[in-house]
Formats: C-alpha cells, structure tokens, sequence
C-alpha cells in the first residue's frame, strides 16, 4: 500500500522529469517505491541501496508482479532513471548511484529468466496468472496483505473472530498459543492467530521463518493446512501463504488436501508452479478460487479502496469471469462482488459485479 512518503516522491519524480524534459515512467517508478516500501522497510527514498534493486528485481518482482519477461528491460529502465532521480535530488551520494547503475547492469540479464519463473511466483500470482492468460501482460499485481488481515481487532482475536476460527479447525489438538513465548514452538493455529493481529511486516517474517525453520516441510505444510480446513477465507490465506514458500518436500501434504474442495485449487497450483503432476482446474474450480482470492484482499480493500481498485483493474480476473462469479457456492461472493461494484474504475466491469452480486443474493449464495 502506497504511504504518504511514496506520493511526495512521485510527485518530485514527476517535476524532475518535465524540469529536464526527461520522460519518466512513474507508474513502474512508483511500483519500485510501494514494494521497497511495503516489502524492504525502505521508509525513505535515502533508504535505496543497491542491494534493494536486487532484491526488487530478482525476488520481489518475480513474486509479485504479474508482468511478461520481456518487460524486464522497461522495468530496468525505470528502475535507472529512479537512480538518476535520487543522485540529483541529493538522496544518495555518486558513489552509491554508480554502485546501483552497476548492480543494474548485473540485474538486467537476469530479470527476464526470474520473471518466467514460475517456482518463485507468490500463490495470489500464481492463481491469477493461470486463470487470465491476458493478464501476463500486464504490470501490476493484486496487492493482498495477509499478515494485517485482522489488524483492526486489538490483539488480533475478538469473539466469532477468523481467529477464533482457527482454534476451532482441528479439536482435540493442542492449540497453544503464548504470546510471551516462543512463537517457533506454537501450534500452526496459534501462529496464525499471532498473524492475524495486524504484526509488522519483517516481524512476521522472522517467526514465520523461525517456526519453519523447527519443522520439516511436510509436517509443517500438514499442521498449516489442517488448522485452516473449513476456515474463512483469510484464515485460509495465511496459511496458503506461508505453505507457498516450502519446496517439493510438503508435496505429499498438499496431494492430501486434493480431495478437499476448498483447499484443492490451492493445492493444484502448488503443484503446477514446481513442475508437479497435478490435475487442470476445472471451470468452476478457476471461477471459485479467483473469489477466494478476491476474498483474501478484502481487509485491505476496505481500508484502502482506491489502491485496491487501481491494483485490481490491472491484473485482476476480467469482465466476463465477475459476471460468472455469481454461481460459485462461496461464503464471501456477495461481499466480494459488492465490493468490485464500487471500486472497478472500469465501468462495464463495476456494473458486471453489481448484477452478479444481485444475482448471488438472490441464490442465497454468502
């Protein structure tokens, strides 16, 4: 989510490039701050190094951003041209912009091959790239915030809570949860209810990293995927995402949730990003999953419309799919649909959404 200091920048940005009559691609220059932002603790533009173009372009971007390879050398360009920005606005001194121009140079060559990747892709890439074969060709990515998803809650756990859910998905387990302890040794729902209370971002990746880090894949894709069966869809997100970040080692974690409706199209995709036997979605497989997806991006959406709908529009599912969304048996389709209504800038798309939302309630569908 784009912060205040990413605007001011882009705004500089932009008088930068008309004061030198310099043509500037500040949407792929913006997309460079947001994920330095959002991603790398970056909170000033003083704060780019070259490791952070690094790391931008050869992790994140592959993760992230729903963009053909051959857009690599456009998002490179754009990535000097915010080194130029920075040297002459005084924010990094020659010597580091000349480090960052040869760590460009490095990065280059090697952001195509990240990009076709597909074992680096995120689960929220990987699904949407799959279902619209049109949006590789597009930049921007659906931004789904996970760790914050229940951040409006103090404490992140309030009754009838997602949370609470958890703590319900598997009885007769041990569901400990010890905010004051180790947060490694938690079970996989009591690590997810610390999830859902609104963390920081690089918290949340050092627990999650260190409660991998005491258990093989296997058991640590079954504890996840078992904690969050039958679950809402946030609470199912989270531990899809931290699942996406295991190896070929938890495949037989994840072949054990095929037969599990809700569960199955994320397993399918797991499976097909790391080169995997695995089964075609079906049509109302790929129709169900793109509003799961949608469903995991709604805490986020709320609190930020205008994002959301600008993210969206770029690389979200297209008109025809929204207008189809209505038949999928979802707990969350209504208020998926509801929410497109009012926040596609697209006309026809909004309008797309507003009908199958009418459509879903008049099923009874969520």
């Amino acid at each position: 989510m784009s912060i205040e200091w990413v605007n001011q920048a882009v705004e500089h940005m932009r008088d930068w490039g008309r004061a030198r009559g310099v043509a500037v691609d500040l949407d792929e220059m913006r997309l460079l701050c947001d994920y330095a932002s959002d991603y790398l603790e970056v909170k000033t533009l003083g704060d780019f190094t070259p490791d952070t173009f690094e790391r931008l372009l050869l992790d994140i971007y592959p993760r992230k951003v729903i963009t053909p390879p051959e857009s690599a050398g456009e998002t490179v360009a754009a990535a000097r041209s915010l080194v130029d920005f920075l040297q002459d606005g005084g924010h990094v001194g020659a010597d580091v912009a000349e480090a960052m121009r040869a760590r460009l140079d490095e990065i280059e060559p090697e952001m195509p091959e990240a990009l076709a990747d597909t074992t680096r892709y995120g689960m929220a890439k990987s699904i949407f790239s799959a279902i619209d074969a049109d949006s590789l060709e597009k930049s921007a990515e659906l931004s789904i915030s996970l760790s914050g998803a229940d951040h409006n809650t103090p404490g992140g756990v309030a009754a009838g809570s997602p949370a609470e859910d958890v703590a319900g998905a598997d009885e007769g387990a041990d569901h400990h949860f010890d905010p004051d302890g180790d947060l490694a040794e938690a079970s996989a729902p009591g690590l997810i209810a610390w999830l859902m209370g609104g963390v920081p971002e690089e918290a949340a990746e050092r627990v999650v990293d260190g409660w991998l880090a005491c258990r093989t894949a296997l058991v640590a894709a079954g504890e996840l995927l078992a904690a969050v069966a039958g679950a809402p869809a946030v609470v199912r997100g989270i531990a899809i995402s931290i699942v996406d970040r295991l190896g070929e080692e938890a495949e037989e974690a994840l072949r054990a949730r095929l037969d599990d409706p809700e569960l199955r199209p994320h397993a399918i995709h797991w499976l097909s990003a790391r080169g995997l036997p695995a089964p075609a979605l079906t049509p109302e497989e790929a129709l169900w999953v793109s509003v799961d997806m949608l469903a995991l991006a709604l805490p986020g959406a709320m609190d930020d419309p205008e994002n959301f709908a600008q993210n969206l529009a770029a690389s979200g599912p297209p008109a025809h799919m929204i207008e189809e969304m209505w038949r999928v048996d979802h707990a969350d389709v209504v208020e998926v649909l509801e929410l497109l209504g009012r926040t596609l800038p697209d006309a026809s798309a909004a309008k797309a959404a507003r009908k199958a939302a009418f459509k879903a309630r008049s099923r009874g569908i969520g």
